[in-house]
């Protein structure tokens, strides 16, 4: 009709703009004029029209990640909900591309997440979503989350979860539970894994079971939240959820941890009987219904379970210390009676001994004594002790004062139940020792133990034992075998260790006393002063020793108060703490020097050749608190020396 083509486009616009209905939102054509030159480039209306209009999809993105406000979000804003760049989405794209399996997208995520990129899992765990069931997936990352203690973020994750009809396994819930009881925030980890098991009952896909109780049930125990633990332990069920000795496990550690709580050294000790006496027959109370349920054989009891009852009954009395012996009998099958120990004890020691000889004229079998309860073999449903049983039993013999059962039960599980000591039994053993003053045992095991397992308060419970001991006649001697297994095991001397040595050397004087009463009173005391002359020649090394660790070998560098440089001051604080105790020392030992010499308890010759060490330890004194003085300004000597004078008369 028209032989100009731009006309033709011109009749065509105008058709267009009539026939469109008239509203805000039409958008009018414009129309193209004919170029003035045939090299300009030709515009249409239609196409410049539609490439300049926005996306019909991009308003209701924003009204949809609009936060409730009303108005779309901002770039900033979806930058940070967002943090995964393009190129990664869409090499998680391409990636799910080569995975149809659950399977292996579940292995995928947790290989990202061992890289600490969560973004990234959670977006691949998104993506998956849509086409598989990734509920091992969402797994990990919930249990991602968990373990870095981001409890409200993994319950968001959760939720999320189950928005994206990914339906949680049991996994799931023992992963969320678990994961509360980590949560450094206890009230909110309480609050949640009570709220999520409370739905878990009611619902009808998945029911709790027994391990999912036991992790809400830690969760209370740990934020000591009694109540709510005790209406959880109700939903027990003997189908679905039977307690086991798991169960009762968590109940008694949280009842004794509610009680036996650590006092700060400058708070006043509560007075806690009347608590402890309720958590005891709570506890009682819920032993009786294991028992009830062992002998059913419903219940299977362990060393852990036994522990944690008899770990209660160490916070009573001496009767509830001493129903530990029964608890013992009743599960492990070790009697409760002085004679069948002693005779159970001699059966293991003379086993043990007639299998080393064997082993010395190199027989091929090897007798072993079954030292079992009545000589019958044990039951296979008592409780197989070990380490934890061990240290509450040597517990149990020193709160009593039964210590005379200490040697007899420590050779029992030994040697019978074959118990590798470790280095808390053999503290709990000494510390029974030294409940029962018996100084001669403590040596004996001292020795036996093994060196690595030494340490600073094993040799200072075993002193003060033989201090304890000082009626003894042999205690000086298991003091000094003490002392030289001490020399032989660490590096530096304990200071402490070695003053209440001397204190033992002074105190254990039975004999001397007896001499006097019976013979010559100079010669005892002679003999008293030869005991003391020994002591202070055994201290004399290991105080050498000592001083050797300091920088200027026991003396610091003679200087004025304003020379006095920083790097002085760094080393005397480095060194405040071992400098201190090794003066203590040095002034116990110029004491016994001092009693010595001037009370003639030694000949004159010994007297004279000691005059040069108590010089020595003199100086090394002198210059302590000389320097003590320019390194503390507030330091007030006077004082000091009126301290130490009143504790060397509470001494000696």
């Amino acid at each position: 009709m028209f032989s100009c083509k731009a006309c033709t486009r011109r009749a065509l616009a105008t058709l267009l703009e009539s026939s469109l209905p008239l509203g805000a939102n039409r958008i009018p054509l414009r129309t193209c004029t004919a170029p003035n030159s045939a090299a300009a480039v030709r515009t249409y209306a239609t196409t410049t029209a539609f490439a300049t209009q926005e996306s019909p999809f991009e308003d209701f993105n924003e009204r949809n990640d609009d936060n409730s406000t009303g108005k779309p979000r901002s770039k900033k804003s979806k930058k940070s909900k967002q943090p995964v760049s393009k190129s990664k989405e869409v090499s998680v794209r391409q990636r799910l591309q080569y995975m149809d399996d659950p399977f292996h997208i579940a292995n995928e995520v947790q290989r990202i997440l061992a890289q600490d990129r969560f973004e990234e899992a959670v977006l691949l765990t998104r993506e998956a979503s849509k086409k598989y069931k990734t509920t091992v997936a969402w797994n990990h990352l919930i249990d991602y989350q968990m373990k870095n203690l981001k409890l409200h973020a993994a319950i968001k994750t959760f939720n999320e979860m189950k928005k994206r009809s990914q339906l949680p396994n049991a996994q799931t819930y023992t992963i969320i539970f678990s994961g509360c009881a980590m949560s450094p925030h206890p009230k909110l980890a309480v609050s949640e894994a009570v709220r999520i098991y409370n739905n878990m009952l009611t619902s009808e896909r998945l029911s709790p079971n027994v391990k999912h109780m036991n992790a809400v049930l830690y969760v209370c125990a740990k934020t000591e939240d009694i109540e709510t633990m005790f209406t959880i332990i109700k939903t027990a069920d003997d189908k679905e959820r039977p307690p086991n000795n798991l169960t009762y496990t968590t109940i008694l550690n949280a009842l004794r941890a509610v009680v036996d709580k650590p006092q700060r050294r400058d708070m006043p000790i509560p007075d806690r009987t009347e608590e402890i006496q309720v958590t005891i027959r709570r506890a009682k109370g819920i032993w009786d219904d294991v028992m009830r349920k062992w002998r059913e054989a419903t219940l299977i009891v362990d060393e852990e379970l036994v522990c944690a009852m008899g770990r209660i009954l160490l916070m009573g009395n001496f009767h509830d210390n001493d129903a530990v012996f029964s608890l013992v009998e009743q599960t492990i099958g070790i009697p409760n009676d002085p004679e069948r120990l002693s005779s159970l004890a001699w059966k293991a020691v003379k086993g043990e001994r007639e299998a080393l000889s064997d082993e010395k004229e190199g027989t091929e079998s090897s007798r072993t004594a079954a030292v079992t309860v009545e000589d019958q073999s044990r039951s296979l449903t008592q409780v197989q002790p070990g380490n934890n049983t061990l240290s509450m039993v040597m517990t149990a013999i020193e709160n009593s004062g039964k210590t005379n059962l200490a040697r007899r039960y420590w050779i029992i599980l030994t040697k019978t139940f074959g118990i590798v000591p470790d280095a808390n039994n053999w503290y709990a053993l000494l510390r029974a020792l030294r409940r029962g003053k018996s100084s001669t045992k403590t040596a004996e095991y001292l020795a036996e133990m093994p060196k690595y397992m030494m340490s600073v308060k094993v040799f200072r419970t075993a002193m003060l034992t033989c201090v304890r001991d000082n009626l003894n006649k042999s205690s000086f001697n298991n003091a000094t075998r003490i002392l030289e297994i001490m020399i032989t095991a660490i590096r530096i001397p304990d200071m402490i260790v070695l003053r209440n040595y001397l204190r033992v050397a002074y105190a254990n004087r039975r004999l001397f006393e007896e001499m006097a009463e019976q013979k010559d009173p100079n010669a005892a005391k002679l003999a008293w002063g030869r005991q003391m002359c020994t002591a202070l020649e055994n201290l004399w090394e290991p105080y050498q020793i000592a001083a050797k660790e300091l920088t200027h070998g026991g003396l610091a560098p003679v200087k004025d108060e304003q020379s006095v440089t920083d790097g002085d001051k760094q080393i005397w604080t480095k060194e405040v703490g071992l400098r201190t105790e090794l003066a203590a020392l040095a002034r116990k030992m110029i004491a016994a020097h001092d009693r010595l010499i001037f009370e003639t308890m030694v000949p004159p010759v010994v007297a004279k050749r000691l005059e040069p060490r108590r010089n020595a330890l003199n100086r090394f004194v002198v210059k302590y608190f000389e320097d003590r003085e320019k390194f503390e300004p507030g330091w007030n000597r006077k004082k000091a020396e009126q301290e130490a004078r009143e504790e060397q008369e509470d001494d000696w």
